[in-house]
Formats: C-alpha cells, sequence, structure tokens
C-alpha cells in the first residue's frame, strides 16, 4: 500500500525574469580581405543598381529577424556558423530581434556603409537571469515504493516426487515424477514429467511466483501448471515450493507438496524434494526434459 507523507516547506518556487536585453554585439568592423561583397556569386545589388554592403554576422542562433527601419534589406543568407546580411548604403541601424533572447533595437552603425564592402558583426545571446521568490505551500513526498529484492534466493530447481494415484475415492497406484523449475526474479516458471502404472504419462508446464523477498529466510513459491495426461485427458498442478537462502546450510534443498488432477475424478497428491542445480546441469536436465516428452508425444 503506497504511503504518503505531507509536509509543509518552503520549496514552491516562481521564477522571475528579469527585465534586460540579452543580445549583444559585441564587435563590428570592416574587414578589407573579404571580398564576398563584389564576388560574383555572393554579391547582392539595391534598387539602383549598386553593390550592397555586405555584414557578415558571427553567431550559432537561428530564427532571428532584421529590420533596418526606412531601408530594405536586399537578402538575409544563413551560412553556418551566422547569417549575412546585405544592406544599402543608406541604412543607419539595424534592428535584430528574437524569440527567446529579446531585442536588439536600431543599433546604429558606426560608421558609414560602403557599396561593396563586407563587414564584420560578432552577436552574443545569454539566457535572461532568474531572481527566485519563494513561498511556503504544502507538497506530497511520496515513499519510494519497496523492490522485490530475490538477492540470495537460487535460480534453478531440480525436484522429484512421489504421489499416489486416487480414482474415485481409492488408491490405485504410486506415481513418480520430476520437475524443473527457474526463477531468475519473482516471476518465473516450472514443468513437471510424471508416471502412472495406471494412467501412464503426463506432462504439465506454467508460471511459478516467488510470496517472499530475501528479507524472508524462506523462499516460498507458488505454481500453478495446466497439463496434459498423454492419450487420455487434460489435467492441472497446483502446489508450493520451499526453499532457503544461498547463506543458509539447507540452501540447495527445498521441499514441495502439491496436487495434481488427471481428469475422470483422479487426484494426485504429492510430496517432493529438490535442490539447487547450477551451469551445465540445467541444460543437461532441460535436455533430458524436452527428450522424454517428444518420446511419449
Amino acid at each position: 500500500m503506497k504511503r504518503q507523507i505531507l509536509i509543509s516547506v518552503i520549496l514552491s518556487t516562481i521564477c522571475l525574469i528579469t527585465e534586460g536585453q540579452t543580445l549583444s554585439i559585441s564587435s563590428f568592423k570592416q574587414d578589407p580581405k573579404d571580398y564576398s561583397a563584389v564576388a560574383p556569386d555572393t554579391k547582392r545589388a539595391d534598387f539602383s543598381g549598386r553593390d550592397c554592403a555586405l555584414i557578415k554576422i558571427s553567431t550559432k542562433l537561428t530564427g532571428l529577424s532584421f529590420d533596418s527601419g526606412m531601408e530594405y534589406i536586399a537578402d538575409v543568407v544563413y551560412n553556418s556558423p551566422g547569417v549575412w546580411i546585405y544592406l544599402p548604403t543608406s541604412a543607419k541601424y539595424i534592428t535584430i530581434s528574437h524569440s527567446t533572447y529579446g531585442t536588439i533595437n536600431r543599433w546604429h552603425f558606426p560608421t558609414t556603409l560602403e557599396s561593396g564592402k563586407t563587414y564584420g558583426m560578432t552577436l552574443k545571446a545569454e539566457l535572461p537571469k532568474k531572481e527566485y521568490v519563494f513561498h511556503p505551500k504544502p507538497i506530497k513526498i511520496e515513499k519510494p515504493k519497496p523492490v522485490f529484492n530475490t538477492d540470495g534466493f537460487s535460480s534453478h530447481f531440480l525436484q522429484g516426487h512421489l504421489g499416489m494415484e486416487i480414482n474415485n475415492g481409492t488408491v490405485d497406484c504410486a506415481v513418480f515424477g520430476l520437475s524443473y523449475s527457474f526463477m531468475p526474479g519473482r516471476w518465473g516458471f516450472t514443468t513437471s514429467f510424471d508416471w502412472s502404472e495406471c494412467s501412464g504419462f503426463a506432462l504439465f508446464a506454467g508460471p511459478s511466483v516467488r510470496m517472499l523477498d530475501n528479507s524472508s529466510f524462506t523462499d516460498w513459491q507458488l505454481y500453478a501448471c495446466p497439463g496434459y495426461v498423454i492419450g487420455s485427458s487434460m489435467a492441472v498442478d497446483i502446489g508450493t515450493r520451499f526453499g532457503w537462502k544461498t547463506d543458509k546450510v539447507l540452501s540447495r534443498y527445498d521441499f514441495s507438496i502439491g496436487c495434481q488432477y488427471w481428469g475422470k475424478n483422479t487426484f494426485v497428491p504429492y510430496v517432493g524434494l529438490g535442490a539447487e542445480i547450477t551451469g551445465y546441469s540445467v541444460a543437461v536436465v532441460l535436455g533430458l526434459i524436452l527428450c522424454v516428452a517428444g518420446g511419449v508425444l
């Protein structure tokens, strides 16, 4: 069950963005060695046919917008990492805007723009400063959900069991069985192979679940496995298994008790004793069970 603790603390924060410009121009100067403003592939002309002045803005920002008042902007070209702005020589200032970083309004050029000249401009952008105002507000703190930890429990079990076939209340014959269980965590599966002189062979396979985590000494499991009595009827195997942690003396052994229903009012109560298996023995056991099952089917 989820438990919640309600406490009142001063942790609720409202962020207020301060006023002020966060875009700024750190440098602006003509570059006499740059002929991009007059190069055939990169130059632009104004309405009078004269070459525009080219301003190369160094910035990583995109989404910028530009305005030069009454003077039109001939072209805007994004050339990573920056923007090229083509202006007529009559332009006196430029306005640069960005949706996040604000606006530089009517920034006047420190020198008169010349036709066919290239100018370099460095545009800096900083995130707005924030100030924090704290207000008391109740908040909910939830305790973390417990983790079902199975460290210290075995994962592979091989078990033999002995039962009695009871048909319509009469004990008929003994039943011998072999089962394998794989429990990597809370959930796993169990499969078993049983034989009775009276009814023949039966195969079962189904899910298993751990009921306790490693905070307990006992590894308690439940399983419910549908099955089939060869050539006869459907069946089911329901039982419980008890194991122990691997740091205990009995860690390699487990005990089970259960009951199978083989159809036609036939019940098989049984008890079993098993042990932990590891390494190559797991593959060998699975191979044997598959071979036997295949041969019977």
